[in-house]
């Protein structure tokens, strides 16, 4: 009601295009049972040369949209050849097509810039990053790409995408690129870190934190000594921090230059056309499941998997999860640190001739298929907070029938979620929702009582009263929780009576404000924040309550 949200249409031509720069007159048209009228909207896209930079759309796993990377496609491409793949992250205020346009083309890899959403976007982290993993799975299936050859690369903010990509999946990069990147928004926004349970949330936002898991790749760090947007500090600086622990580090210093830059070395622009940049990265390769490794995750809801290994839960919430990897004289020996459960790629082991794993000192034999090493009950990789998780798949907004503030915050939401995420969202009346949606989309109940969110086992409740937790009454308060709800993740958010404008305190669709499990909120500040156990049990220790 009274919002705006992406409907996605599967165009599909009854025959080849003649010629490019054709203008191709499109009608599209929504029909509904639940709509008085139909809506018609015209307009036209324009077809292309083969060889041209072009739009691959594909549908978002996050919220079902419809998303587009750019390609730059190679010289004389042949969709039977296998070809290496770069993936390019695009800075603020950019186009991801015009990022594809600024490469030319190479004759032994596809070039793939990614959307962040939108040109500012998340920052490549959250959402943008979520997005760019999706492009970048999707171009691996649509193309045939050697996966011991993927680069990442990026300027500006995609500078630091570059960076949050390639400490984050380390085993899906064998050169990491960044142009003209900044570290963090610590280093770069000047923000100050968070602490307690927002610490961890927001973990993954400092790339230096992680900056051991690219110790065995290849980095080439890319800045102008006149750079007035990002400063050159930035790329001198996390040239010294990578140096320290890996030898493959090259930086290019383009003197006198500002933040983006060109000249006569490539036929595209040289910030990011780079040409020993692309011979650095020919030069290398990466094996994906390799067998020698240290790996240290933020958090499993962000980043699980490398190698021969997913995480699938961690043992405490409030520190980091790490792997360490060794194969020596025939025996493949691994440690989990913080690692409550997790899935060895059997397959993958076998296939390299392994047949059994020594973890933390316990022999495993291996199988042809997964191995599940660990509790399987409580939370899960799609199932396990914090609060932004309830965002990562198709979700489902429920408003109460009689309250028209909290139909209004949920109309805000749907909006927002279209404007800033390019997203696609739903939203019902409580009437209306049926076990089916239910069991189809992660569910957010925006002021529903405990019993009709089905959060009657949460540690807190809420009622006409005010929000009750700890043996405490807060009568003008605002809660946000997430909880497992079936085999999906849901989560209420709601305030005292009267107190509904305290929900837009909350900014949910940012790459800065990421929440815990848990979040309780008054006019003069936090009243209690937290994590929840592997078993969604209240623990004090896990979270922080003013006093």
């Amino acid at each position: 009601p009274k919002a705006s949200t992406q409907l996605g249409f599967h165009l599909r031509p009854k025959a080849t295009w003649e010629a490019a720069d054709t203008e191709v007159p499109i009608t599209l048209r929504i029909e509904s049972p639940n709509l008085e009228w139909s809506y018609e909207h015209e307009t036209s896209i324009t077809t292309i040369a083969a060889d041209a930079a072009y739009r691959q759309t594909f549908l978002s796993p996050v919220d079902g949209s419809i998303q587009y990377y750019g390609v730059r496609p190679p010289t004389d491409f042949d969709p039977e050849s296998e070809y290496a793949l770069v993936l390019s992250l695009h800075g603020a205020s950019v186009e991801a097509i015009n990022q594809a346009k600024s490469y030319s083309p190479k004759d032994w890899a596809i070039i793939i810039a990614p959307t962040n959403r939108r040109p500012f976007g998340f920052d490549w982290e959250e959402w943008g990053h979520l997005n760019g993993l999706a492009a970048l799975n999707d171009a691996t299936e649509r193309f045939i790409i050697n996966p011991e050859r993927v680069y990442v690369t990026g300027h500006s903010m995609g500078g630091h995408g570059t960076w949050q990509f390639g400490v984050h999946h380390p085993g899906r990069f064998a050169v990491v690129a960044p142009s003209a990147g900044w570290n963090s928004f610590y280093t770069y926004g000047g923000a100050s870190k968070p602490g307690g349970p927002f610490a961890r949330s927001r973990a993954h936002s400092d790339t230096t934190e992680y900056i051991t898991n690219i110790k065995n790749r290849g980095i080439y760090i890319i800045h102008g000594d006149a750079d007035d947007n990002v400063p050159f500090s930035e790329g001198q600086n996390m040239y010294n921090t990578v140096s320290q622990i890996n030898d493959d580090v090259e930086f290019h210093v383009e003197p006198g230059a500002g933040h983006w830059w060109d000249g006569p070395a490539a036929a595209g622009a040289d910030c990011v056309d780079w040409p020993p940049l692309f011979e650095f990265m020919f030069e290398r390769t990466l094996d994906p499941h390799e067998l020698d490794f240290n790996f240290i995750s933020s958090a499993p809801w962000y980043t699980n998997e490398h190698s021969y290994v997913k995480i699938l839960s961690a043992e405490s919430p409030m520190s980091d999860c790490e792997l360490t990897s060794s194969y020596v004289e025939g025996t493949l020996s691994l440690e989990a640190l913080n690692i409550r459960t997790m899935e060895i790629d059997g397959a993958v082991l076998r296939a390299k001739g392994i047949d059994a794993l020594v973890l933390n000192q316990q022999q495993y034999t291996l199988p042809d298929g997964p191995l599940v090493i660990g509790p399987e009950t409580g939370k899960g990789p799609q199932v396990s907070g914090p609060y932004n998780q309830i965002y990562q798949r198709p979700f489902c907004f429920v408003y109460p029938d009689s309250r028209p503030k909290f139909k209004s915050h949920v109309s805000y939401l749907v909006s927002d979620w279209y404007l800033i995420g390019n997203g696609h969202a739903v939203a019902i009346p409580y009437s209306a929702l049926t076990d089916e949606i239910r069991a189809t989309y992660n569910m957010i109940y925006v002021g529903m009582s405990p019993e009709q969110a089905k959060a009657t086992d949460l540690p807190m409740t809420w009622s006409g009263s005010g929000v009750e937790f700890n043996g405490k009454n807060y009568a003008a308060a605002g809660l946000l929780s997430v909880y497992p709800e079936g085999k999906g993740l849901s989560a209420v958010l709601t305030t005292s009576p009267g107190m509904e404008h305290l929900l837009y305190y909350v900014v949910p669709f940012s790459s800065r404000s990421g929440m815990p499990d848990y979040l309780i909120w008054a006019e003069n500040g936090l009243v209690a924040a937290g994590f929840y156990t592997n078993e969604w049990t209240f623990d004090s220790s896990l979270g922080i309550v003013s006093q």
